[in-house]
């Protein structure tokens, strides 16, 4: 069986995409989202936040979410979908199960605006893009080695 521990890599993406303003989960995935620029609102639940630029956000599958840009064509991110299926089975075999606990249960987002930090994130997305571009990206090291990195 092929695990794809990436399913998804957007890098500075403009504007509006396929699911702007609609409510929307993932089966399986996971996502980071990047805001570069741009602010609004996100909904993670049942619950809605402030979207802002420089900012980190965790959503696991199942969660209910939608962005909302309050200047769609000013909206600028970066975004990963990767495999909960992949991870789960990587922690099982560091016999680190017990970290998937936070990925499948918890959104949570973070402030990101010191340049180290921000060269950090922009690299992550560089690294996923590439291994998504590899088609060989299967469950490998350099991919599990990535998302544990976040």
């Amino acid at each position: 069986m092929e695990n794809k521990w990436i399913e998804q890599v957007y890098i500075r993406e403009i504007g509006q995409d396929s699911l702007y303003g609609r409510q929307h989960v993932h089966d399986d995935g996971c996502e980071i989202l990047w805001v570069v620029q741009g602010n609004g609102n996100i909904l993670l639940g049942d619950t809605l936040y402030r979207l802002e630029s420089s900012r980190l956000y965790f959503i696991p599958p199942l969660m209910l979410h939608y962005t909302h840009p309050s200047v769609p064509e000013n909206y600028i991110r970066s975004k990963l979908v990767f495999s909960r299926h992949s991870v789960r089975n990587i922690l099982t075999a560091c016999g680190s199960l017990h970290l998937l606990e936070n990925l499948e249960q918890t959104s949570w987002s973070a402030e990101c605006r010191e340049p180290e930090k921000i060269a950090r994130i922009e690299h992550f997305f560089e690294e996923a893009s590439q291994i998504m571009r590899n088609p060989l990206h299967t469950a490998d090291a350099r991919s599990a080695g990535l998302i544990l990195q976040m």
